[in-house]
């Protein structure tokens, strides 16, 4: 599949990057097969109706980056998805009140979304012992429309009607950060991270 790069250097301590790049998601072994099999994380049973199709996503960034000093860089980006297809798990209650998850593609989605990324020596406060010591953190967040169809097993049916909604994909969070501390030494590096996201999808 089709991919392009383009990197332009205005001075030694910069570049801004645009990069175009088409890939196909293809569908999990579980997803493709017609036999249900039960998830623990939604202490569910998923059913698969078969026609589960590859998704295709036609990707966009454009990133500028800055690095003020050896081992440290302050970047700011924003990208852009279209993807055809996604492959989304969709519910559906019985009269009962049973719920019934479906594995299905949706239609389309589109996704926009900004992200930064910041790694400093603490070396500025004091030589030494801090020069090695660096503080990094990145955040991300981003916005979709989905074109998803109405009826329960999603593109099966070529007369399915749609409907556009604005909520992340299955599995997508709407943001998430990380932060972390790390020493390198000559002989010994450490690393203390941590990271936080936005509640996801896990039916639609």
């Amino acid at each position: 599949l089709p991919s392009a790069n383009l990197t332009f250097s205005p001075n030694t301590k910069s570049n801004i990057r645009l990069a175009y790049s088409r890939v196909a998601i293809r569908p999990q072994f579980q997803e493709r097969t017609s036999i249900p099999y039960y998830d623990p994380i939604v202490a569910g049973l998923i059913l698969n109706h078969g026609g589960i199709k590859s998704s295709i996503a036609d990707n966009y960034d454009l990133k500028y980056e800055w690095f003020p000093a050896l081992g440290e860089i302050l970047s700011l980006g924003v990208y852009h998805k279209v993807i055809y297809d996604p492959i989304e798990r969709t519910a559906f209650y019985t009269p009962e009140g049973n719920a019934e998850l479906n594995v299905t593609n949706s239609k389309k989605a589109v996704l926009t979304g900004v992200e930064a990324e910041a790694r400093k020596s603490l070396g500025f406060i004091a030589p030494g012992f801090l020069e090695r010591l660096f503080v990094s953190g990145n955040v991300t967040f981003n916005k979709t429309q989905v074109t998803a169809y109405i009826g329960r097993f999603g593109n099966v049916l070529e007369d399915n009607k749609t409907y556009e909604a604005d909520r992340p994909m299955f599995g997508q969070t709407p943001w998430a950060y990380n932060l972390g501390l790390s020493y390198e030494g000559d002989r010994l590096g450490l690393n203390l991270a941590y990271n936080a996201k936005g509640n996801q999808y896990v039916q639609v």
